[in-house]
């Protein structure tokens, strides 16, 4: 196999490994937006806290929920929900990205999450996190929103549910100690005698084997 099959091979192999990931991680919710700037269609993500996956006492702990987003173009949202200290509805402030990026929505201060049932036997407990405006890409083509990760903390920041994957940052590519090692020898340049690296041991010992031979040849002749 030549060498251009072989790195052909090879960036297959990436961008297959690569797919798999991008697939593995779906977003909690993706939009398009198409045409003119404005509220898109399916601009909510939603849950009403009625599945078993959902801890009454847990979700009384919620005083925190992170949302991140990615897009293509400037967007904004909010979130919103029934909690235990407002007795009833409350929503979070306006999130936005200004730009193409990604970045956070945060509502602090919730004091827990309702749930329950009502006298109707509907759940009581509802939570939601919403688009409320996107934008199309500055060329005119469709935009994009995710979601790619809600995360439901305590007040100290602990995580107690997660829906989605959060990206994991990526690696510092630049090395602990940048500074690169000396290859002069101790001892060269500084006046000092050069540390002994044994070639010179092994210099002398030819030397001598020379002139040994040399020694021996001279004693036949004279015979």
């Amino acid at each position: 196999m030549n060498m251009k099959k072989i790195v052909a091979a090879a960036v297959a192999s990436v961008m297959a490994v690569s797919s798999m990931a991008i697939a593995a991680s779906a977003a909690v919710l993706e939009v398009t937006k198409s045409g003119e700037n404005g509220k898109p269609e399916g601009n909510v993500w939603e849950t009403n806290f009625a599945e078993d996956e959902w801890d009454a006492d847990t979700l009384a702990k919620v005083d925190k929920v992170v949302v991140t987003v990615t897009s293509t173009a400037y967007v904004n949202g909010g979130m919103g929900g029934n909690t235990i200290a407002a007795e009833g509805w409350a929503q979070s402030g306006q999130g936005e990205l200004g730009a193409a990026g990604t970045g956070e929505w945060t509502w602090e201060g919730i004091g827990g999450f309702v749930k329950g049932v009502g006298d109707d036997g509907e759940p009581t407990g509802y939570f939601k996190a919403e688009i409320w405006w996107q934008n199309v890409n500055d060329d005119g083509t469709d935009s994009k929103v995710t979601f790619d990760c809600i995360e439901f903390m305590d007040k100290d920041g602990n995580v107690l549910y997660t829906k989605g994957e959060k990206a994991a940052a990526p690696a510092d590519p630049t090395p602990a100690d940048p500074t690169p090692a000396d290859p002069t020898p101790d001892g060269a340049g500084d006046g000092k005698e050069p540390a002994n690296t044994g070639i010179e041991g092994v210099a002398v010992v030819a030397g001598l084997a020379v002139l040994a031979a040399g020694a021996l040849v001279v004693a036949k002749k004279r015979k």
